[in-house]
């Protein structure tokens, strides 16, 4: 009896160390309505390469539905191979962008994370054939969910496929040819064109889950650039008018447009400090006023090192510019004293760098010494 007693606890201790450690290393949180193969070896990495792999900087898709209509994410899609062989190279590594989402009913919720889901796949269309992307999609969708949403789910992606075909064709080249595509009224005809094929296309339902932000965000930019463009408009008219406009933007992007707005007011301030003689510790209490002693710190230290990085250019054009015009060397003789000289002055970190920022000034020396001066713009009008 008592060895009875002993192997039935030491039986349960087993047990519930299982379960503890499946938790641990499968991070489930819903079981999908069809079983999947899985591995629980924790130091095993699948060498199949149809296995999306965890990432930190990757969200993980694939939702399930709870009795209080809250979707659940799988941590992971593990051990799925598919039909279709290994994932493209571009997909290899990385997790299922996107969601499928249930309602408490068991009912497909469209949102813009189905339309994240095809494109996760459809981003490989240069890698593989459309029919073989389709089919993935198609069998994900149905190794995730229940065969009816998985049906609509199926159903938005084959109306979804015929647009964007559809508006491959209207806006190809040739379905393009005679129109003034540099106007506002070409672009306007454009967007609506395309609103327009959504809706044939598509159900309301699923334009608005899949577009809706992108077409407000669409009327809202053709719209400010209608106030930019009117020339009956005082500046503080326009200003006043897409303040009003911005209102029809989500709240985060009113946020992230008036911190933008904010931060050139500042900048315009600053220079006219400078303008008028202020000290850079002056200017340090007016950002310290204006967005805290931290970001303060942060700006002092990058105008600090950004007037390092231009006095350390200005020696290396300076030096640059005698080689360039000493008469005694060849142009190799030039190009390989130029080398030397980028390699002495500045470190490896900061070789692309001063590539890019004497480029730049080249070509401002270049356009500066072609600009013509106001006599010879006289002679020319005369």
């Amino acid at each position: 009896m008592k060895k009875k007693i002993i192997v039935l606890f030491i039986s349960s201790i087993a047990l519930i160390t299982f379960v503890w450690m499946a938790n641990q290393f499968i991070h489930v949180d819903a079981i999908p309505d069809k079983p999947f193969q899985s591995n629980l070896s924790k130091n095993h990495e699948s060498d199949d390469p149809t296995i999306p792999q965890t990432s930190k900087n990757k969200k993980v898709s694939g939702t399930s539905s709870v009795s209080e209509g809250k979707p659940i994410s799988f941590a992971q899609f593990i051990g799925y191979s598919s039909k279709f062989g290994p994932l493209p190279k571009s997909l290899q590594g990385t997790n299922v962008d996107g969601e499928l989402l249930l309602d408490v009913n068991g009912n497909l919720i469209i949102s813009n994370g189905l339309r994240n889901l095809f494109e996760y796949f459809l981003s490989a269309k240069n890698e593989e054939p459309l029919d073989i992307i389709l089919g993935r999609i198609r069998e994900y969708i149905h190794k995730q969910i229940p065969d009816q949403p998985a049906r609509d789910a199926i159903a938005i992606l084959d109306s979804y496929i015929s647009y964007k075909k559809k508006l491959e064709e209207i806006e190809s080249p040739e379905g393009l040819q005679g129109e003034d595509l540099g106007t506002l009224e070409a672009i306007k005809d454009a967007l609506a064109r395309r609103m327009l094929l959504r809706r044939q296309m598509m159900s309301s339902e699923v334009v608005n889950a899949f577009f809706g932000d992108e077409e407000t965000y669409d009327q809202f930019n053709l719209q400010l650039i209608e106030i930019k463009q009117n020339s009956v408009l005082t500046h503080e008219a326009k200003e006043s008018e897409i303040l009003e406009l911005e209102k029809m933007l989500p709240e985060s992007i009113q946020h992230i447009r008036q911190e933008e707005r904010e931060r050139i007011n500042r900048e315009q301030i600053i220079d006219e400090m400078r303008k008028n003689g202020k000290s850079e510790q002056d200017i340090y209490e007016f950002r310290k006023q204006e967005m805290g002693e931290e970001a303060a710190k942060r700006w002092q230290k990058l105008e600090q090192d950004r007037k390092i990085w231009d006095n350390k250019v200005d020696s290396y054009m300076k030096i640059r510019n005698e080689i360039t015009s000493d008469p005694n060397m060849t142009s190799q003789e030039q190009k390989l004293a130029i080398e030397r000289l980028r390699f002495e002055s500045f470190d490896e970190s900061e070789i692309k760098r001063i590539e890019v920022e004497e480029r730049i000034r080249l070509e401002n020396n270049l356009n500066s010494q072609n600009k013509p001066t106001d006599k010879q713009k006289k002679e020319t009008t005369e």
